[in-house]
């Protein structure tokens, strides 16, 4: 930020109006996110960090600098991630700054020393992109040592992120940048006329996608039923088809990460017809069954028309879901 303005500065500051033009092709700046060292099957647990790396830079391709507003190059990327928690929900930081970033207008009163005549000059601070490749070019690496910190992931399961960063880049006469103005020491500015075709970009990463797991253990289906993991194509072609207007033991086990068994959960039952439409069911909580260890829900098919059904078991722990496709007919 511009520090120790003078007075007359901060009066004749203003915002420069004019619009965006709409954006064509690709931004002229890219963004990239790593996960470093994951660990196998980019499965973190509930307690493990989860270091990103965010690399922001130009495009390697262009020949000429991107012009842009002043202080891009120190943006903090790292608030500019956006999470897709397991329920769908977007997670943003909390101290996300506004999309909306603007040129301001200041008075430039003298170069060098030499005093501008009749007035001073009306000029906005920009800054130049380098091109070339790093460390020449504009390159900016930061690395997040745990996203926990910063993002509110506390939820077990399947994530995705993605880094979002505005940019706004110009059209200005290289020939009306000027380094020397004195009430602006060691900026880049550009006389307000020599500044045209604004253009708004946000700037887009790769995806990352990752699981934070459970500290509980699922035991898995009793039979008849086969989890979903262990059944290729399972919502197309189930690995278990039974007969309708029957009944059916839903039944599973759930441990603790020391293989103890958890008798505390209530965890509930949704069924839901691939294609369309919920069952209805009187009771959807499951009973701890002390002799066999496991949880055990009875449910009735009657009712259920012919096709393939997903059972969705929802523990209330950890709010993890564990489903199983079966097929009625």
């Amino acid at each position: 930020m511009i520090r120790r303005l003078a007075l007359v500065l901060l009066l004749a500051a203003a915002a420069v109006t004019a619009a965006p033009s709409s954006a064509q092709g690709p931004a002229p700046v890219k963004a990239r996110l790593v996960l470093e060292n994951p660990p196998p099957n980019v499965t973190y647990s509930t307690t493990q960090a989860i270091p990103i790396v965010v690399e922001v830079g130009i495009d390697p391709t262009l020949t000429t600098p991107v012009i842009t507003t002043d202080g891009f190059a120190r943006t903090e990327f790292w608030r500019r991630l956006f999470f897709i928690d397991p329920l769908g929900r977007t997670i943003a930081n909390v101290g996300q700054a506004s999309d909306e970033a603007g040129l301001r207008t200041f008075t430039c009163l003298s170069r060098a020393g030499v005093l501008l005549r009749p007035t001073g000059t009306p000029v906005v601070p920009l800054e130049l992109l380098a091109t070339g490749a790093p460390p020449a070019g504009f390159f900016v690496s930061y690395r997040i040592d745990d996203a926990r910190k910063y993002y509110d992931l506390s939820q077990p399961g399947r994530y995705t992120v993605n880094a979002r960063v505005p940019l706004q880049t110009f059209t200005a006469d290289m020939n009306a940048l000027i380094t020397d103005c004195d009430q602006l020491p060691g900026e880049t500015v550009a006389n307000v006329k020599a500044v045209t075709g604004r253009q708004a970009f946000t700037v887009m990463s790769n995806t990352l996608e990752f699981v934070i797991g459970s500290p509980l253990r699922f035991g898995g289906f009793r039979k008849p039923l086969i989890e979903d993991t262990l059944c290729k194509n399972a919502a197309q072609s189930p690995c278990v088809t039974v007969k309708n207007n029957r009944t059916m033991w839903v039944e599973f086990q759930l441990l603790g990460p020391t293989g103890a068994p958890i008798t505390t959960a209530h965890p509930r039952i949704v069924v839901t017809k691939v294609g369309g439409g919920t069952a209805t069911l009187k009771d959807d909580e499951f009973e701890y069954h002390a002799g066999q260890k496991e949880y055990r829900y009875l449910l009735q098919t009657h009712g259920l028309t012919p096709g393939v059904w997903r059972i969705d078991v929802i523990i209330d722990i950890d709010g993890s879901v564990h489903s199983a496709h079966v097929g009625l007919r």
